[in-house]
């Protein structure tokens, strides 16, 4: 199988922009921060959780056949 590299350059810019754009509203915003594990300190903001679902739209939408698997 080959890939495109110039294909998977554009979209890792892609997710970077799409990542800084769910980021941006949250920050300096003072939102609150949650602790994602019980045995230890792992926290996570809605910042985190904007950025995530932004790049795991975007990969579905660019690659339908991977799976995309976590939080």
């Amino acid at each position: 199988m080959q890939h495109d590299l110039r294909r998977f350059l554009a979209f890792a810019d892609a997710l970077a922009d799409a990542a800084r754009a769910a980021i941006l509203p949250y920050f300096r915003a003072g939102t609150p921060c949650d602790n994602k594990s019980a045995d230890a300190f792992d926290p996570v903001t809605e910042a985190d959780r904007a950025s995530a679902l932004a790049r795991r739209n975007l990969i579905a939408r660019a690659f339908p056949e991977r799976l995309s698997m976590g939080a």
